[in-house]
């Protein structure tokens, strides 16, 4: 079942998990539909902090999704945290999520047209 997409000269390897035929020997797409979501959350958020001349000591985006029981199993909502340390103003962190969600990321505009996209804040371990 696994295959490779080839784009702008990368390639990508996927497969099927095992219960559907496939060895899990690669990302499914429907996992690697959250990676471009947490990627394009990701790189957009630090360009805008960026912008701010704001550094993190640490950044990272985690991706949760719940999917529908019957076929097509379709998200049915997804969750987006992104954690921060460092000194870092709450409102401005704030604010750079909120504009990547909302003008600068279009996996996520894109997503949030089909199910519920929530977005956390989180920075030095305390929710913003």
């Amino acid at each position: 079942m696994a295959f490779d997409a080839s784009s702008d000269g990368h390639s990508l390897a996927m497969d099927a998990r095992g219960e559907h035929g496939g060895n899990a020997a690669a990302p499914t797409p429907k996992t690697l539909l959250l990676a471009s979501l947490a990627g394009c959350m990701g790189i957009s958020v630090l360009f805008i902090l960026e912008k701010m001349r704001l550094a993190p000591e640490h950044f990272a985006v985690h991706v949760q999704a719940t999917e529908a029981q019957t076929h097509p199993k379709v998200f049915t909502e997804i969750t987006v945290t992104c954690r921060f340390s460092g000194a870092l103003p709450a409102e401005r962190v704030l604010r750079a999520v909120h504009l990547s969600e909302s003008r600068y990321c279009p996996v996520s505009a894109m997503l949030a047209k089909g199910c519920p996209v929530k977005t956390l804040v989180e920075i030095n371990g305390t929710r913003a």
